[in-house]
């Protein structure tokens, strides 16, 4: 049996990229021309309430240091592969989570995640989830968020 080839070789080593205690090497490139393909996000696919919530709220939601983080991958934000949201918190507001794919290998596996600026990311083996909506090729791993979101839709939860 053929075994797909990696992303990674001698003429395209990646980029090593630190993520709290976590080391991977992601191929920037190869994940933008991925999300150049896509077409829509999960979120608007959905279209229930809670979606659109989210969907209202994307262009603020997401801290900046965490938007820097995701362009260094080559990720599209707007392009979430998932969202989902766990239920109201004590402040009033929703806990979302989700998570965006990348073509990426997992170096040093590590055990924390990262908690800045109001997000918590951490990286995970992309083929643990459900299939991606573009072709990442064979290395493939996913930032998973959560974070806190205000409801702002009239409609209630």
């Amino acid at each position: 049996m053929l075994m797909p080839a990696s992303s990674f070789n001698e003429t395209n080593p990646g980029v090593l990229v630190r993520v709290g205690d976590q080391l991977i090497r992601c191929d920037s490139a190869m994940t933008q021309k991925a999300y150049a393909d896509i077409t829509t996000d999960s979120a608007a696919e959905c279209g229930c309430s809670y979606c659109r919530n989210f969907i209202t709220q994307r262009a603020t939601v997401y801290p900046q240091s965490f938007l820097d983080f995701l362009a260094q991958l080559g990720i599209d934000h707007t392009k979430e592969d998932e969202v989902f949201e766990y239920g109201p918190e004590e402040n009033g507001k929703r806990l979302y989570g989700g998570w965006f794919f990348f073509t990426g290998q997992m170096i040093e596996t590590g055990e924390r995640q990262v908690e800045q600026d109001g997000i918590k990311y951490w990286i995970q083996p992309g083929k643990n989830l459900p299939r991606p909506n573009g072709e990442f090729g064979f290395d493939l791993l996913a930032v998973d968020f959560t974070l806190q979101v205000p409801w702002v839709l009239e409609e209630q939860p």
